[in-house]
């Protein structure tokens, strides 16, 4: 079996590293030969060094690394000449490789798989990360019922009559999407639910690194985005509410713009000595998460967010940390609750936050907690026993 999975970002881009390379490895150690096509920012000839160090790397996990330009403006003919481009290079590939499945990572990514399929024969795989045109409404950049919300719709629908198979990131996406039918379409085309799913391994549990911070101060953590959706505000000022209890340390690890970030906790109320912020590479979250006692993930309501699943409660949990979490994000809600292994926040005023957090410091002082965290993390975002396999399922699905 060979496939070509086409990513529309950078190689070096995190989302790359912790959400595209792990899946492939998995699917490569299973037997399968993978191709691997981005697009870049910034040719590699001006990364040449790291960039044949990345390559040679791929090339010992079994992945053969690809790549093309990425264009950013003007933003809508960039993205239709990469779409051409992107079917163009994948054709050319595919002469040369003979795919069997041409697997695209989100709606761009899947239309250049579409347009370059030579015959019928071969498989494309949509892969779902999201409500495409629904997140660019609810973060501002297009209009509900606009043209380019509706070109997009309208793309994304054919896309869901001619791919083979589909992967959504959470249950209530393959009812929105798909209605209730489970496993597959109502024709037969097969639908694996595999939610953001992290190695297991990466966060082995070490004693040492659960000691409390000097003082005695609750340690809460948040990792990833600061922007968009994100509600950094309503997470600090979360976080203010530990303090009747014990000092506070909440540490936040983005890619952001470090004084930007600063100036927004600031202002949110948290004083300089209760907060850090950090840039912190993918491969070291585990050892900061591992230092801190609650993860915390506040994101605006919105339709597209019933698609969402984010990687970082599934880093939480394998920490043994206890989950702080919005409602109605993914399947977030139903899990956290029944796995007692978090605390769902309903609603933003000063009391509801009070109890939460409440609530949180009882879940993170009970000795058992963080075993129970870990077990759920196995059970559902191990990348080994649940997102490598059922990727390989699916590819087994769409060729059999």
């Amino acid at each position: 079996m060979r496939a070509l999975y086409v990513s529309y970002f950078g190689l070096r881009q995190p989302l790359v590293q912790t959400q595209v390379l792990p899946y492939l490895r998995e699917l490569a150690r299973g037997g399968v030969d993978i191709h691997l096509l981005t697009f870049e920012p910034e040719a590699p000839p001006r990364w040449q060094a790291d960039a044949a160090r990345r390559r040679d790397e791929l090339r010992r996990h079994g992945i053969t690394w690809h790549w093309r330009r990425y264009h950013k403006r003007p933003a809508l003919p960039a993205t239709l000449w990469d779409i051409l481009a992107g079917a163009h290079a994948i054709r050319n590939l595919d002469r040369l490789h003979h795919f069997n499945i041409l697997h695209g990572r989100n709606h761009i990514a899947t239309q250049m798989c579409r347009l370059a399929r030579r015959e019928r024969s071969q498989a494309v795989i949509f892969d779902i990360r999201g409500l495409f045109a629904e997140e660019y409404v609810d973060a501002g950049l297009w209009r509900q019922g606009g043209a380019l919300f509706r070109l997009a719709k309208a793309h994304e629908r054919r896309l869901l009559r001619e791919a083979d198979g589909f992967v959504v990131l959470t249950r209530r996406a393959r009812q929105a999407l798909f209605g209730d039918g489970r496993g597959a379409t109502a024709d037969g085309r097969p639908i694996e639910v595999i939610p953001c799913c992290v190695d297991l391994d990466a966060f082995p549990d070490s004693a040492e690194d659960r000691c409390r911070a000097p003082g005695g101060s609750t340690r809460l953590v948040y990792a990833g985005s600061v922007t968009g959706l994100y509600r950094l505000g309503d997470m600090c000022r979360f976080a203010t509410h530990f303090r009747p209890s014990a000092p506070i340390n909440f540490s936040v690890f983005t890619h952001h713009d470090e004084e930007a970030t600063r100036a927004a906790i600031a202002n949110a109320g948290l004083a300089p000595h209760e907060y850090s912020v950090a840039c912190v590479e993918p491969s070291s979250i585990p050892r900061e998460l591992r230092r801190a006692h609650i993860g915390v993930s506040f994101r605006t309501e919105t339709h597209s967010q019933i698609a969402a699943s984010p990687t970082k409660i599934a880093e939480y949990l394998a920490a043994g940390l206890p989950v702080v979490s919005s409602a109605r994000v993914g399947d977030t809600d139903e899990l956290l609750s029944a796995e007692r292994v978090g605390v769902i926040v309903r609603d933003w005023d000063d009391r509801t936050l009070r109890a939460t957090a409440e609530q949180a410091s009882a879940l993170a002082l009970d000795p058992i907690t963080a075993d129970r965290c870990r077990r759920v993390a196995r059970d559902h975002f191990d990348l080994r026993t649940v997102g490598g396999p059922a990727y390989r399922r699916l590819y087994d699905r769409v060729t059999s």
